[in-house]
């Protein structure tokens, strides 16, 4: 199983042609390898102000296993956030808890956000996908 982010998600919809967009077509074809973190959904979601689109793409969203957290991935995340912070450093929270989800799972995750996701891999055990990218973000 491969997490993937909504950073990717939002570039696969937006980007035809881009290498993360073509790297997801390819493992999409893969029956049963890609999974959405339940937070990516909302934040692909609440981006799109056409509601036709909107339901298209919650349509196709909905095709994938969707991964949720449950108390363990809060206290997973909550320890993260604590050796992050008293390293000095700062990354959003619903990050944190994206990363607790694929180190929960043991998945790596498939994102377009190295900044923030790096920092986070340096001080967990969250392994990240070494998919392509248009751009670092």
């Amino acid at each position: 199983m491969i997490l993937v982010d909504s950073s990717v998600w939002i570039e696969f919809l937006e980007s035809p042609g881009s290498p993360s967009q073509m790297h997801l077509g390819e493992l999409i074809r893969v029956p049963n390898l890609v999974s959405i973190p339940g937070p990516c959904v909302q934040e692909i979601l609440q981006g799109i102000q056409d509601d036709e689109q909107f339901h298209l793409v919650r349509a196709r969203l909905i095709e994938f296993p969707v991964v949720h957290a449950d108390t363990d991935t809060y206290v997973v995340a909550a320890r993260i956030y604590q050796a992050m912070a008293k390293a000095g450093v700062r990354v959003p929270p619903g990050d944190v808890t994206i990363a607790a989800l694929a180190i929960q799972r043991s998945a790596p995750l498939y994102t377009l956000d190295q900044r923030h996701f790096e920092r986070i891999r340096q001080r967990s055990s969250l392994r990240l996908h070494p998919g392509r990218s248009a751009s670092p973000r």
